[in-house]
């Protein structure tokens, strides 16, 4: 099955680099940024659209640096722009 992330929701601030905390998919879905990975990870495949049209596959990163937290990454051909940041953003109705 696959799932298409809609929204984004930053946390951090000016002090921390800004980052995705939860993403919402297209049902309404919100899920935790460790939820998404860990579902990426089990071999789910999520994924956003690029102004509507093609699809732009999202994958996880882990750093070796055991303090750093694992993030995802996007894969986009030469005609579309790696940045989930880019995506409309919502607040989230919950947080763990």
């Amino acid at each position: 099955m696959d799932y298409q992330i809609t929204a984004v929701h930053i946390g951090g601030s000016r002090e921390k680099e800004e980052h995705i905390t939860h993403i919402q998919l297209v049902d309404g879905t919100e899920e935790t940024i460790e939820k998404a990975i860990a579902s990426i990870d089990e071999g789910k495949d999520y994924y956003y659209r690029v102004d509507g049209g093609d699809k732009v596959r999202v994958d996880t990163v882990h750093p070796e640096d055991p303090n750093s937290p694992a993030y995802l990454r996007t894969h986009p051909d030469q005609s579309t722009t790696d940045n989930l940041l880019k995506l409309p953003t919502f607040e989230p109705t919950y947080t763990p």
